[in-house]
């Protein structure tokens, strides 16, 4: 019969994260449904999933048509927890295997989204 380690296993599902306020930035973007606005954009704003993230684009999949998103200058809004969170996709412009050990301070990069447009 072998042993099995069991510090090991309660290591492990120590670093098993869900979403929340806190640490949006440093999640995982892929499968988010979001709007995006940009002035890069021509309609201004896009709405749709993420499906493909580099260090400074996002590819959205806005109604069956891929849309590509330059990172900067652009901010990302979506819904979660009965709130709209914004968050500037500059600050994140990292690859998204680097974010979480550049991002020291998750918090202050998402904002909540108050009801007249102004953020928390």
């Amino acid at each position: 019969m072998k042993r099995r380690n069991k510090r090991a296993a309660d290591r492990t599902e120590q670093f098993v994260l869900e979403r929340s306020s806190s640490n949006y930035a440093v999640h995982e973007f892929i499968g988010m449904e979001v709007e995006v606005v940009s002035p890069a954009l021509k309609q201004g704003k896009v709405c749709g999933r993420i499906i493909e993230e580099t260090k400074n684009m996002l590819l959205l999949d806005s109604n069956g048509q891929a849309v590509y998103v330059q990172k900067n200058g652009a901010v990302m809004l979506f819904s979660d927890q009965g709130y709209r969170w914004e968050i500037k996709l500059e600050d994140v412009a990292y690859r998204p295997y680097e974010r979480p050990k550049k991002i020291k301070n998750a918090r202050k990069v998402v904002s909540k989204v108050v009801d007249d447009g102004r953020t928390e």
